[in-house]
């Protein structure tokens, strides 16, 4: 960046994430557990813009937790150049398998509750099982920092806006998600999370039609896929923020009351 200042220098950045993903009351349970899956185990969790912590309502938690626990026990893991039909991979290295085993031990240490994995896979390359976190409070490092690897943290809200201010709580700002079956709670949560993109009923990001800012630890994109509805915030949320947002199939999304 400090090469590029002098010029004005438009410049792209590859940077950290720390998406939070809020599952309302009202959400889709069953899509809201698939779509969380997926972008965990993608590339084995090493995708800077895909879930890495989730809120989710009282309410409904008995429920999810028993879904998540299961759909991520159900994660097909091993060596791609062997078994076609995989889920996830290894991670990138010894040192990734590492901090993984390192962070899950942290997490426990501070309180959280290991419901499944947290452990290496074998002994021959660096997978790790896909985990699931209960019990995490915001304080903690697994909340906190980057993991860049298969590990869901579970935080319990009761109060939305509860929810919000502890997704916002953190110095990463690239990508959110919401988990919710009315439009208006969707566009609200939309215009308070202050990241460059929120995923309304899905988590993995579209690698197409992307255009992207720097601006604080973030990228800002705008897209649209045939499946989901991705909103850009509005200029009200950051300075420098385009006040656009684009809805694809909406009708497709939310059920009619």
């Amino acid at each position: 960046m400090a090469a590029a200042a002098p010029n004005i220098t438009k410049v792209s950045l590859e940077l950290g994430g720390k998406a939070p993903a809020i599952v309302m009351e009202d959400a889709d349970i069953d899509l809201a557990v698939k779509s969380i899956i997926a972008s965990r185990v993608i590339n084995t969790g090493q995708v800077c813009n895909c879930a890495e912590r989730v809120y989710v309502d009282k309410k409904i938690k008995d429920i999810f937790m028993e879904k998540l626990v299961a759909g991520m026990k159900q994660v097909k893991v091993g060596n791609p150049n062997e078994i076609a039909d995989l889920d996830m991979g290894p991670l990138i290295e010894a040192n990734a398998l590492a901090a993984m085993e390192q962070k899950v031990e942290k997490a426990v240490r501070q309180g959280a509750k290991l419901l499944c994995g947290g452990h290496r896979i074998g002994t021959k390359g660096y997978f790790f099982e896909p985990t699931v976190l209960d019990c995490a409070t915001q304080e903690m490092d697994i909340i906190r920092e980057e993991t860049f690897g298969p590990i869901l943290p579970i935080v319990e809200y009761t109060d939305i806006d509860d929810a919000i201010a502890w997704a916002n709580d953190c110095e990463y700002g690239l990508t959110s998600s919401v988990y919710t079956q009315n439009l208006d709670y969707a566009f609200k949560i939309m215009r308070s999370l202050k990241f460059g993109e929120t995923y309304i009923n899905r988590a993995v990001p579209s690698l197409r039609n992307n255009c992207a800012n720097a601006t604080r630890l973030l990228c800002h994109s705008i897209g649209t896929t045939d499946e989901s509805l991705i909103l850009a915030p509005t200029g009200s949320i950051r300075k420098g923020y385009p006040a656009l947002s684009l809805v694809s199939d909406v009708h497709k999304l939310f059920r009619q009351s």
